[in-house]
């Protein structure tokens, strides 16, 4: 009985460890995570940009068929 009992708490308690080291990030996995936060910012500050020249390039049309309906009146 008291055997069975020290063999379930060894096993409560390295489940209790495996949570508590899982949930709080170890250095490595900080590292990585601030790399991919990084990468991300990139990334949506490119998108941005992107989506900057793409919008730029449609107010020069819509600029261009205003001026032709102005030239057309």
């Amino acid at each position: 009985m008291e055997q069975g009992f020290n063999e379930y708490e060894k096993k409560r308690k390295k489940r209790q460890m495996i949570e508590y080291y899982s949930m709080k990030p170890t250095k490595s996995r900080r590292g990585r995570i601030e790399y991919e936060e990084e990468r991300t910012k990139k990334v949506n500050r490119e998108e941005k940009k992107r989506a900057d020249v793409i919008l730029e390039g449609q107010n020069k049309k819509k600029g261009k068929m205003k001026n032709e309906l102005r030239e057309r009146k």
